[in-house]
């Protein structure tokens, strides 16, 4: 079910809305393998820690660029640097 929900969203509805998220991996992508990794509860709440974070930084740390592209700076905040704590 969650493959499909993912699918939908990263085929269709970014489609339509644009690309906005300003970390790599992209949100839905980080969300996805939250997910994959950690189960549907704990990915969920992972996935909405991301959401509701500033994109310049996390609770502990400063966030790496990863790329510049177009004048719109992009940040590295992979799952594993943010499941330190399991």
């Amino acid at each position: 079910m969650f493959n499909t929900a993912y699918r939908f969203y990263a085929r269709h509805l970014t489609a339509v809305d644009g690309p906005r998220c300003e970390h790599r991996p992209t949100c839905s992508r980080y969300a996805y393998e939250a997910v994959q990794k950690h189960g549907f509860m704990f990915g969920t709440w992972l996935a909405i820690d991301r959401l509701t974070r500033s994109n310049r930084s996390s609770v502990l740390r400063r966030l790496p660029i990863e790329k510049i592209e177009e004048g719109k700076v992009y940040y590295r905040d992979p799952i594993d640097d943010n499941d330190f704590f399991l």
